[in-house]
């Protein structure tokens, strides 16, 4: 019978090379942490987010964002509310009967046979 040998290596002193990398992973996610919370907290500040919640409500703002993109903004125009001078148009002038007559006419034949039908009639 032949009797193996195992050889085994003594154990290492010191720390092992995956230990140091965990070590700096995590360190690297803690200054990671703490740069994001310098350059957002005056931001969330500013636009009023700055609550336990206001994180996630500025992720689903920054979302919507990027979701839905507004052609036609509410109110394009008004660059500076309550500041800007309030433009009021002139009154329109009123109808003839003779232009109400032909306006009422080209939407009654718009209509169909100049009137409505009634329920039955041919």
């Amino acid at each position: 019978m032949t009797h193996v040998e195992e050889r085994l290596e003594p154990e290492r002193a010191g720390i092992s090379r995956r230990n140091v990398l965990r070590a700096g992973a995590v360190g690297a996610a803690v200054v990671g942490a703490g740069a994001a919370k310098v350059v957002m907290q005056p931001s969330l500040h500013a636009r009023g987010l700055l609550s336990r919640d206001g994180i996630f409500e500025g992720a689903s703002i920054a979302l919507a964002d990027s979701l839905y993109d507004e052609d036609f903004p509410v109110s394009p125009l008004i660059l500076n509310p309550f500041t800007d001078p309030l433009l009021i148009p002139p009154a329109a002038k009123p109808l003839t009967p003779a232009e109400v007559a032909l306006l009422l006419g080209g939407l009654m034949t718009q209509l169909g046979r100049g009137g409505r039908k009634r329920a039955g009639a041919d």
